[in-house]
């Protein structure tokens, strides 16, 4: 592949993906009303993903890894954008990486750790001992998952990467200053 079908690639990419995360995204606002879900007590979170089940799970699985494809046009911008007067690019770069897989991370939680705690919480033979566990076990992925991890490092990363990258595109002539 040469570089510039490289870089063609990547732009699909940026173009395509927001438009295939909302494929997910639209079924997660439809079968768990996410994210208004999210401020409601702990309990009622686990029981709506419990009746969800695999096809729920499977759901947070691609909502998570559609958005993979474009650490491939993170880099591949780099590639257009990268010369002598932007030594900071690499740092934008790396910090645009980091966000996507920060965002990844928070996002399987759903897909790894919370259906555990959603059967351990809505099976009927479990002792209030083991649902008040599963409660607090989930509060607490859930804040540092999704609220620190996913959300706060994630976007964090986010901003200091279109910073960068906006500012490399401003000194570009690959575009015009006004789209930087």
């Amino acid at each position: 592949m040469t570089q510039r079908q490289s870089q063609k690639l990547a732009g699909i990419i940026f173009v395509l993906i927001p438009i295939l995360i909302n494929v997910p995204y639209g079924m997660l606002i439809a079968s768990f009303q996410y994210p208004d879900i999210l401020r409601q007590p702990a309990g009622e979170i686990l029981m709506k993903f419990h009746e969800g089940g695999s096809r729920l799970i499977l759901t947070w699985w691609v909502f998570g890894f559609v958005g993979i494809p474009l650490i491939y046009s993170v880099i591949g911008l780099h590639s257009l954008l990268q010369r002598e007067d932007t030594p900071y690019l690499i740092t934008g770069t790396t910090c645009g990486v980091i966000s996507l897989i920060a965002q990844f991370l928070g996002l399987l939680r759903w897909t790894f750790v919370v259906p555990s705690l959603a059967d351990v919480y809505a099976n009927p033979a479990s002792s209030q001992a083991a649902k008040d566990s599963a409660l607090i076990a989930f509060q607490a992925l859930h804040q540092y998952g999704g609220v620190i991890i996913g959300e706060h490092i994630g976007q964090l990363f986010t901003v200091v990467w279109m910073f960068l990258v906006s500012a490399a595109m401003m000194k570009s002539t690959a575009f015009r200053p006004w789209l930087g």
